[in-house]
Order: C-alpha cells, then sequence, then structure tokens
C-alpha cells in the first residue's frame, strides 16, 4: 500500500502537533496532572463523537482493546522517560526505534513489505531520528535508565502502530475506530483521579484549563491522522513519516525548554529529510 500524497500531508501534519503536546506535558510544572488532563479532555471529546457514529465493526473490537492496553503501557514507559531525561534525550529514542520496528511487524502480521529502496528510507529515517539522542556518545550511568524507558516506549508505540493499522482497516469506518480508541483510554484516568488525586488534579486544571484544552485537541488530532492515514497506506511509511516530529521536538526542547542543542542536530536533521523524500518517492 502505497501512500499518497493525502496521507503524506496528513502524517506530517500530525508530527507538528505530536510534538507540540509533548513539549507540553515535559515542560509542564505538575507532568502527572497535565498529562491526565490531556488524556481526559481528549477521551470526552471522542465520547461524545463517537455518539452520532455507527460502531466499529466486531472484527476490530480485539485490536481496538489491545491498542487500548498497549496504549497504556506506553503512557507508563513515556512519562518515566520524561521524569528521568531531558525531551531532546527521549523523544529521539522513544521515536526513532519505531518505524524499523513497525517495518518488521507489519511484514510479519499483516504481510506488509516495503520496496529495498524504501527499507533503506526508513533505516536512514531512523538513523537520523537516534543521533539525536547520541550525539554526545553512549549513555552511562544514571543516563542509561531514561534511554531503557524510552527504548521500551518506542516498542510500545511500534506494537500499537501495527495493531491500529490491522484494527483499522478491519473497522470499517476509521473515525469511528479512532474515537472509540481514545474515549476508552481515557476510563482508567478518569478512575485514577477520581480516586487518588481529585483535589491537585482539579486545582491544576482550573489554572491551566487553557492548556489542558489545548494539548487534548492536540494528542487526539495527532494520532487520529495517523490512524487514519494508516488505513490509507503502508504502516512503516507511516511511521517513519511520523517520526519527523522529533526534529520538531529537538528544536523546541532547545529553543523554548533550553536544552542544550549540537551540530549533530544539524545532522540528523538531513538524515531524516532525506528518508523522508526517499520514502515519498519509491512509495
Amino acid at each position: 500500500m502505497a501512500l499518497d500524497t493525502i496521507a503524506v500531508f496528513l502524517v506530517l501534519g500530525a508530527a507538528f502537533l505530536h510534538a507540540g503536546w509533548n513539549a507540553m506535558v515535559k515542560g509542564a510544572t505538575d507532568r502527572t496532572s497535565m498529562f491526565i488532563g490531556i488524556s481526559l479532555c481528549g477521551s470526552l471529546m471522542s465520547a461524545a463523537g463517537a455518539f452520532f457514529l455507527p460502531v466499529p465493526h466486531p472484527d476490530s473490537w480485539l485490536f481496538l482493546a489491545a491498542s487500548t492496553m498497549i496504549h497504556y503501557a506506553y503512557y507508563l514507559f513515556l512519562m518515566n522517560s520524561y521524569r528521568l531525561g531531558d525531551l531532546s534525550q527521549v523523544y529521539p529514542v522513544a521515536r526513532g526505534s519505531a518505524p524499523l520496528l513497525v517495518a518488521i511487524g507489519g511484514y510479519f502480521f499483516a504481510g506488509e513489505s516495503l520496496s529495498p529502496l524504501g527499507l533503506v528510507a526508513v533505516a536512514i529515517t531512523s538513523f537520523g531520528i537516534m543521533i539525536l539522542a547520541f550525539e554526545k556518545g553512549l549513555p552511562r550511568g544514571d543516563q542509561k535508565k531514561p534511554v531503557l524507558f524510552a527504548l521500551a516506549t518506542g516498542v510500545m508505540i511500534a506494537t500499537y502502530t501495527v495493531v491500529d493499522g490491522m484494527g483499522v482497516r478491519r473497522s470499517g469506518d476509521p473515525l469511528s475506530y479512532i474515537l472509540w480508541l481514545f474515549a476508552l483510554e481515557g476510563i482508567p484516568f478518569l478512575i485514577w483521579v477520581a480516586v487518588w488525586r481529585k483535589q491537585r488534579f482539579l486545582g491544576y486544571v482550573r489554572q491551566n484549563w487553557h492548556l489542558v484544552l489545548a494539548g487534548g485537541v492536540a494528542t487526539e488530532l495527532a494520532y487520529g491522522l495517523v490512524i487514519f492515514a494508516l488505513s490509507l497506506g503502508a504502516m512503516a511509511s507511516v511511521s517513519a513519516l511520523r517520526e519527523t516530529s522529533t526534529i520538531l521536538a529537538t528544536i523546541i526542547g532547545a529553543v523554548v525548554l533550553k536544552e542544550r542543542f549540537g551540530k549533530g542536530r544539524y545532522v540528523a536533521a538531513s538524515l531524516v529529510a532525506l528518508g523522508v523524500v526517499i520514502l515519498n518517492g519509491c512509495s
């Protein structure tokens, strides 16, 4: 399945949105409340929208359930990554490790295969992204923990990408699948807030409701666009294009969050751009 121009623009738009909401979480004074607020906001909007759409086809229900559980693990690893490491270190490892894993998963579980040039493009993109995290060499000491959490996050990203790619194609209605997925994801967060974090969470949201709302819209649109693109093209191609968000995230990390920005970022950006151009040309 080749990516057409519409799918390419959808995924690039998703990349911009994804980098934005991740930077919001990393820069928040209370990351847990911000993250949960963003997730709940998106879930409530999705639940309202799903009411007006047909239920996804039963063939996709198992994939919906599996993706929901995988996303919980993804959120756990992601938050621990941000707790221990910088956005410009953690984000590239998590996102850069995903495209090649998606290519492998798509081949074994969905029967998808890229051309040799397509595989080279995915590899170049992943390599360029990973440079962002390791431009100062391999991690040592305390720096190993955030990298390990980020790698685990990357495995979860690849897993839910493949699962959702297979599920949305069986759903009969991509938009319905997207909204049901987001609505289901919010249930544990709602319970957790009600039981353990009600006062602190509500206080934070009252002060930062505009950021929570913007993040909720961004996160739903970001992955919603990706899932829709997965119904149109090869999973590995979608995943590689999506990870251009890493370049945006590292720039945000340097400019907004004042994280160090080395010369290796320019090399990485060039490799990612090259991989995307090749991937788009061969698909």
